[in-house]
């Protein structure tokens, strides 16, 4: 008797733990009916807004990216658009060609930059202390010698990619500003940290911060072969040619509060050093980096490296050139383009993250500034938006032309986006 109730509790036991671990194999691989549990929220993707309109243009995305990040500038030759890049693409290269359907047909150069120019049946392409010249087929459109460029000039004081020269070629000369590579003339191990002084005086700033003359057609040329043209310019990103004289757009410097609290409320160091559109004829000279632009004066400043105190004057505008217009917030003007008698400008917005509204973001547009004809000298007579870009767009414009349409075409440097604006008549 004993033994069969010993027999039954083991059964018991037995069919007891086959269905525990039943349950538990199943509770394992069997979805919850709780959603909240194994569903994880999903994003809702918000599509980019395809058609931009304004009194001024219609502006439609007609690429939605891929291209590559931190395009910069572009170049049309024979209906085909060159786009230049600060970063290898997932193949490896820094320019990309497109048809005037916006698809990639080609692709090289493996060195990034900024800059890139066509001139006669020549690509002209800067990348760190070079610019280089590429041969164009005249009848596809297309480079023929990829693997060996021409070296135009070679050996600038540049010492990072950003830095690359930024150049314009018009009738057979071409003009070559080498940006500072400091804040304001500090040590480089020093730049943008408190209490560093400039040096005095700034022996750098004849080989950056200046513009120099060179002859396009001339290969293998280094910095003492140029003339030196003009000074005092600490950072340009791009520069236009406009009755026959040279212009450009002054990116001023920056970090005034952040090293000098002394000096500056935060609302002046986040809108000085004022950035400025300036007229560049031979022999002038923006200040730099002895001084800066203060839009709220109208006067350049000693900058307190050089031992000013945000009022202080001293010598800096004497027989120093002043701005056409100047822009305040360093909205990052990245390209300039002249086209019918108005002045483009692709602003690229702030270099640390942007402050997004739906309205806008950190100034990300295309502005157009309408020029004086009457006057030989640019002379801005009105001022408008070609386009605004807010964070639906995930748009950063960097770099504009003219399409043979017409048009004009903007690049944005996040992915590679291309956007087509077409005026209104």
């Amino acid at each position: 008797m004993l033994l069969i109730l010993l027999m039954l509790i083991t059964l018991s036991f037995i069919i007891f733990y086959i269905k525990f671990n039943s349950t538990k194999s199943t509770c394992s691989i069997t979805p919850s009916s709780s959603p909240s549990l194994i569903s994880p929220i999903k994003k809702e993707i918000v599509p980019i807004p395809k058609i931009i309109e304004n009194d001024v243009a219609i502006t439609k995305l007609v690429r939605s990216g891929g291209l590559g990040k931190n395009a910069q500038h572009i170049a049309i030759y024979n209906n085909l658009i060159y786009i230049r890049f600060l970063r290898r693409n997932k193949k490896g290269n820094t320019i990309v060609v497109l048809n005037k359907n916006f698809r990639v047909i080609d692709e090289f150069c493996k060195v990034p930059g900024t800059c890139i120019q066509v001139v006669d049946n020549y690509l002209y392409v800067g990348v760190p202390h070079n610019i280089y010249r590429y041969n164009l087929d005249e009848t596809t459109g297309l480079v023929t010698n990829k693997d060996s460029p021409t070296l135009i000039l070679r050996g600038v004081h540049s010492n990072r990619v950003s830095d690359s020269p930024i150049f314009i070629i018009d009738k057979g000369m071409m003009y070559v500003h080498i940006p500072s590579q400091t804040n304001s003339c500090q040590i480089i191990h020093l730049d943008r940290k408190k209490d560093a002084p400039g040096e005095m005086p700034c022996n750098r700033s004849k080989f950056t911060s200046s513009v120099w003359l060179f002859n396009a057609n001339k290969i293998n040329q280094t910095i003492d072969m140029g003339q030196l043209y003009a000074i005092g310019i600490r950072k340009m990103r791009s520069l236009v040619i406009y009755n026959d004289q040279l212009y450009g757009i002054i990116q001023g410097r920056d970090s005034l509060y952040d090293l000098y609290p002394q000096f500056y409320t935060k609302e002046q160091g986040d809108k000085l050093a004022s950035d400025e559109l300036v007229f560049i004829p031979r022999n002038s000279s923006f200040g730099f980096p002895y001084c800066y632009w203060d839009s709220a004066i109208s006067k350049r400043v000693l900058a307190p490296e050089y031992k000013g105190d945000g009022k202080e004057i001293a010598h800096c505008n004497s027989l120093i050139d002043k701005p056409i217009k100047t822009f305040d917030n360093h909205n990052g003007p990245n390209d300039l383009l002249i086209d019918d008698n108005k002045l483009y400008i692709a602003w690229n917005g702030k270099p640390y993250p942007l402050k997004c509204t739906e309205e806008t973001c950190s100034n990300l547009s295309v502005t157009y500034h309408v020029l004086n004809k009457n006057y030989e000298e640019m002379e801005i007579i009105n001022n408008g938006i070609l386009v605004q870009f807010d964070k639906r767009h995930k748009t950063k414009p960097s770099g504009l032309a003219k399409l043979p349409d017409g048009s004009i075409l903007i690049v944005d440097s996040m992915s590679g986006k291309l956007w087509k604006s077409v005026l209104k008549k």
